[in-house]
């Protein structure tokens, strides 16, 4: 991928409907959809579009094959950058296995619900998932519109489930110097 007018961090929210550009044709082939993410490394590796004019099947965008990610759409160098999901055994297999970002429940290690994956940052230089944005449970939403998560503080990733570590803070004065406890 270029450098370029390229976003190194996005939302993968604002992917969503954004139009992707053949650099062949001048024009619009296809609209970013959904996305393929992979539970056991939480990368991005591909888009699935919406491209009624090409004659694919549940078309496909895979990242490396983006040339540009701007601001206003994604580059490719022509509409042979798509291909059927049923064509990529890889990628057919990544979403039969049904691991969907949105939506997963996030808990603590020690089982604590935090809420469910509102929204995610993809880095684009290492193609993986740098940040959850979590819309926190009913009660929790009092104290804070939403959680962030980064990378890092993921423990374990399934189909329906992620797990973080705890968080915590520094109490210096009922618990000592240097001790955490958890936060509530």
């Amino acid at each position: 991928m270029g450098t370029y007018n390229t976003i190194m961090y996005v939302f993968a929210s604002q992917l969503v409907s954004k139009a992707v550009i053949s650099l062949q044709v001048g024009g619009l082939v296809a609209i970013v959809g959904d996305f393929v993410v992979t539970a056991d490394k939480l990368e991005l590796v591909a888009f699935r579009c919406f491209a009624p004019d090409l004659d694919l099947v549940d078309p496909i965008l895979f990242l490396r094959d983006a040339r540009e990610i701007g601001n206003d759409c994604i580059l490719v160098d022509s509409a042979d950058a798509l291909a059927s999901l049923e064509d990529i055994v890889r990628i057919k297999q990544i979403v039969a296995s049904g691991f969907r970002l949105v939506d997963t429940k996030v808990f603590t290690e020690g089982g604590s619900y935090l809420g469910k994956v509102e929204d995610f940052t993809i880095n684009f230089e290492t193609s993986r998932v740098q940040r959850l944005t979590i819309q926190p449970q009913l009660l929790r939403r009092l104290m804070s519109d939403t959680l962030l998560i980064d990378r890092e503080q993921i423990v374990d990733v399934t189909n329906d489930r992620i797990t973080v570590r705890e968080a915590t803070i520094r109490e210096s004065k009922r618990a000592g110097v240097g001790a955490t406890m958890p936060i509530e």
